[in-house]
């Protein structure tokens, strides 16, 4: 399991950061919160991760810090949510502030 990543910001794609770690540039889905803390291309970016694997591909989350990646495990811990509902849903605010 993938637990975190730090690197050089490579990119903004539509689909998430690419950050390149020794030598190989791992595109990341990323919550708009999540991007919109990161930096511009160039710069160094650190954030924790949960690689999600599938029959037919590999995908690997992150989160500004290790509280937004928990509760993203929590939320694709229920039946019915997958990991791009889970992201949009971390989006919506910070594990601090969704915690009831």
């Amino acid at each position: 399991m993938i637990r975190s990543i730090r690197g050089r910001v490579l990119a903004h794609e539509s689909d998430g950061p690419v950050i390149e770690v020794g030598g190989v540039g791992l595109l990341v889905r990323v919550s708009a919160t999540t991007a919109g803390a990161l930096p511009a291309a160039g710069g160094e970016a650190a954030l924790s991760t949960v690689l999600v694997v599938r029959e037919e591909s590999l995908d690997l989350y992150g989160f500004a810090n290790p509280a937004d990646r928990t509760l993203f495990e929590a939320f694709t811990s229920v039946s019915g949510v997958g990991p791009r509902l889970a992201l949009a849903l971390c989006g919506v605010g910070t594990a601090d502030e969704l915690h009831l």
